[in-house]
């Protein structure tokens, strides 16, 4: 991967596995935007911006 695209374009690097309907992912991001859903338990690691290789190759 070549990082400078992300830095210079804005890139962002996104996870997802799989989905049942479009409805969805409006609703979870209404619930997470409201307060209702605490999506911390999901963030296993944070990195600096000089271990971005480091982070990726995890």
């Amino acid at each position: 991967m070549y990082l400078e695209t992300l830095q210079v374009r804005r890139g962002q690097v996104v996870g997802s596995q799989g989905h049942s309907s479009r409805e969805n992912f409006p609703n979870v991001i209404w619930l997470a935007a409201s307060g209702q859903l605490d999506l911390s338990p999901i963030i296993t690691a944070r990195y600096k911006l000089d271990e971005a290789v480091e982070a990726i190759a995890k």
